[in-house]
């Protein structure tokens, strides 16, 4: 598997994701200061495959570029 930094606006959510669990994943970031597990996304078009919820947490958190 190939890790690389992606912009977010890039990336295609296509699932809706449990918001109390969003905030859960939100807080680990911000303790860790880390993303521990990259997101999983289809190489051509970017579309999310898994991480829905690490995500939303980015995007709320207004991070710029994820691993994927």
């Amino acid at each position: 598997m190939e890790v690389v930094l992606r912009p977010l606006k890039d990336v295609r959510p296509h699932e809706q994701v449990m918001a109390d669990h969003v905030g859960h994943i939100m807080q680990a970031l911000r303790t860790d200061q880390a993303v521990k597990r990259p997101l999983i996304i289809a190489r051509g078009c970017r579309t999310l495959l898994d991480g829905h919820h690490r995500y939303n947490a980015l995007r709320n958190l207004r991070v710029y570029y994820v691993p994927c």
